[in-house]
This record gives C-alpha cells, sequence and structure tokens, in this order.
C-alpha cells in the first residue's frame, strides 16, 4: 500500500507518515501511522506539537473519506466508556494514564473512535504492553477510526511481538 505522502515535515521529530491509496471505487482511505512519545520524552513542547500535525493531518482527509490512524500513542486511555460515549467501546482495559487525555480529546474533536475498546478479546490480543512491577497489560497503540465507519471494523487486536518486544 505505499503511496506518495502529500504532507511534509513540520518538525525535526516528524514521524507522522501518511498515505492516501487509490481504490477501485470513489471513495479513498486515508491512513496515517504517527508515534506519541512518553510524558518523560521531550516536554509538553513537543507533545503539543505532535498532536497539532497529527490534527493538521485528520484535517486534510476529506469526510467523505475512510480514515484509519494507527500506531504506538504512549498513552493509556483506560475503559470509562460511560465518560467518553461513542469514543470508548466498553472492552478497553485499566485506568487512564495522564498522556491518554490527549488521544481521547483529539478523538472528540474529530468524531473518532478507539476500535481497540469495540472488541472482547483475550487480554494478550489486546495489550500491547506489560507494566514491570505490577505485571499488568496495557493498550498503548491504538486503531483510530470515524465513528461514522467504525461498523466497517471487523476486529482490532495487536499481535504479540509485532514491535520487536
Amino acid at each position: 500500500m505505499a503511496a506518495r505522502s502529500k504532507m511534509r515535515s513540520q518538525t525535526k521529530h516528524d514521524q507522522t507518515p501518511t498515505s492516501r491509496p487509490q481504490r477501485r471505487s470513489k471513495q479513498k482511505r486515508g491512513i496515517s501511522s504517527p508515534q506519541g512519545l512518553t510524558l518523560a520524552e521531550e516536554g509538553n513542547a513537543w507533545r503539543a506539537s505532535f498532536y497539532n500535525l497529527l490534527d493538521r493531518t485528520i484535517h486534510i482527509v476529506p469526510a467523505h473519506d475512510k480514515l484509519v490512524v494507527l500506531r504506538d500513542f504512549n498513552s493509556r486511555v483506560g475503559s470509562d466508556h460511560c465518560l467518553w460515549n461513542g469514543i470508548l467501546g466498553h472492552h478497553g482495559t485499566g485506568k487512564c494514564s495522564a498522556n491518554g487525555q490527549l488521544p481521547l480529546i483529539l478523538c472528540a474533536e474529530h468524531e473518532l473512535v478507539i476500535t481497540n475498546s469495540l472488541f472482547r478479546l483475550p487480554i494478550r490480543q489486546m495489550t500491547t504492553w506489560k507494566y514491570p512491577r505490577s505485571k499488568h497489560w496495557h493498550i498503548l497503540d491504538y486503531v483510530l477510526t470515524r465513528t461514522k465507519n467504525s461498523r466497517n471494523v471487523r476486529i482490532a487486536r495487536s499481535m504479540p511481538g509485532a514491535d520487536g518486544c
């Protein structure tokens, strides 16, 4: 699915590859694969720059195109589907981290849903990272799509060892 990216690097740390593969039908898909940072890395300025770039990238994809955002956001969004109705499904894990508010707010602003939380799966198929001290598994890699297109997602699960861990 290699396609030429229309995005140019906005910062020296830009890690947001995008593509817009052509389809036979008139509808196209926009795919973005950003890399988030932990709270300890780079500080608030870079994190704000990252989310601003991602915000602009989402705005570039026309509303009638299908949008898929996938990658490691290095944040835990938790499982409070009542508070984040329409953004989180019933199958999230754990509690929201300080960094977890950012992707949730982004989803609220753009009417996106975190598809990882829509499906009931064995814990190892939905989580991607185990906290060393507590040994609890958490979801850090997310698949986001527009709410109106969420019914087209059949499953969203992690692949153990896919990131080299």
